[in-house]
């Protein structure tokens, strides 16, 4: 390919070189999804990566882990996401109780 080819001489990436954008989801969007990655339930949940991420290293929020030990990748259940959110739910009787 050579460059009087491309718009304003920009060289395209190739496949091997080419990084894979990130999807990114409305709120909305995010509630259809059956499965979500850990940045998708922080930020539906309005929390951070790293408090989703201790509570699944915790075992209080179940995920599947896709990666390696050494660099997990963690896929979360729509159905576990609602159990562990019904678990964190604060009823008046249980609120301020220690």
């Amino acid at each position: 390919m050579t460059l009087s080819n491309t718009p304003s001489g920009h060289i395209p990436r190739t496949p091997s070189t080419a990084r894979k954008l990130k999807q990114t989801y409305t709120l909305q969007e995010l509630d259809t999804l059956p499965v979500l990655d850990v940045a998708e339930v922080a930020q539906l949940l309005r929390i951070t990566p790293d408090t989703v991420r201790r509570e699944i290293k915790a075992g209080s929020l179940q995920a599947e882990n896709y990666g390696s030990g050494t660099r997990p990748v963690y896929r979360i259940p729509r159905e576990a996401l609602q159990r562990w959110r019904d678990s964190r739910t604060v009823t008046p009787d249980t609120q301020g109780r220690k």
